[in-house]
């Protein structure tokens, strides 16, 4: 969420195109999308970069067809170039499967960090990975960026005060990235304010600052600020931001599923 500045000093780092704050299959996807809308330089922030939360259930039967997953991967032309250099193709394990029914979540998780890592190698001078944990959001009047995000190479104090293990290990470097657009897709659903926030398995650190909460346009992932309006140049995808969809007899679908996340962010980044 949009927040304030870290405590700890911050080496300032270049102005980026955008940063991308999550790589499960809404970052992943955002980040193609980008790719192959020509984004000059990209920022991707994720302490693991291991399919963001499908790692947390493996064993869990999808409910999308095995076909949609190849199709996820097939659509954009960076993820395809990047599958297609791969010394492994991430492909592989999905396209043995039965394409018209479902499958462990694990081969999804697969195929996402695999698809991150061969995105990195395949443009490496587009791409900037950052490993590490988001501790802020804030705007800035930088020429040429509108967000400044720290970023922290910590790891979570597990001994931190009342358990809430979000406090990030002293002397732990800091980043600022600054950017010119922000995408949120980690996975966490927008947390009011001025209650603490609860820690959050992938993004600990992130404390929402102002009188009021993060909420989102559902027709454009377009990210608003109570008492603020939204806020131009910043964007939530995934779980936590879904497209809201009606159909003609009036039923309301929140749009799920790493296919409908790549349809729609598709439909948004242009």
């Amino acid at each position: 969420m949009i927040a304030a500045p870290a405590t700890t000093v911050a080496a300032r780092a270049a102005a980026t195109s955008a940063a991308v704050i999550g790589a499960g299959p809404a970052g992943l996807a955002v980040v193609a999308r980008l790719l192959d809308t020509g984004a000059p330089r990209i920022t991707w922030i994720d302490p693991a970069f291991n399919g963001g939360r499908l790692a947390r259930y493996p064993e869990v039967p999808s409910n999308t067809k095995v076909a949609l997953f190849l199709q996820y991967a097939a659509v954009s032309p960076a993820l395809t170039k990047a599958a297609d250099a791969a010394s492994h193709d991430p492909r592989a394990t999905l396209a043995a499967l039965e394409q018209g029914k479902g499958c462990a979540l694990v081969h999804a998780q697969k195929l996402c960090a695999d698809l991150a890592s061969a995105l990195a190698s395949a443009f490496p001078d587009r791409v900037d990975v950052k490993r590490g944990w988001v501790s802020a959001v804030h705007t800035t009047s930088a020429a040429g960026a509108e967000f400044a995000v720290d970023v922290v190479d910590g790891v979570k104090d597990d001994f931190a005060p009342n358990g809430t293990g979000s406090a990030v290990a002293n002397g732990a470097k800091s980043t600022t990235v600054h950017a010119a657009r922000l995408f949120l897709c980690t996975g966490s659903e927008p947390t009011p304010t001025p209650a603490d926030p609860a820690p959050h398995a992938v993004f600990p650190h992130i404390q929402p600052v102002n009188a009021g909460k993060v909420s989102y346009d559902s027709a454009s992932g377009a990210l608003k600020l109570e008492g603020h309006g939204t806020v131009a140049g910043a964007h939530g995808f995934g779980i936590a931001f879904p497209e809201r969809i009606t159909d003609k007899w009036g039923n309301v679908e929140w749009s799920v599923g790493m296919w409908k996340f790549m349809r729609y962010i598709r439909e948004v980044i242009v």
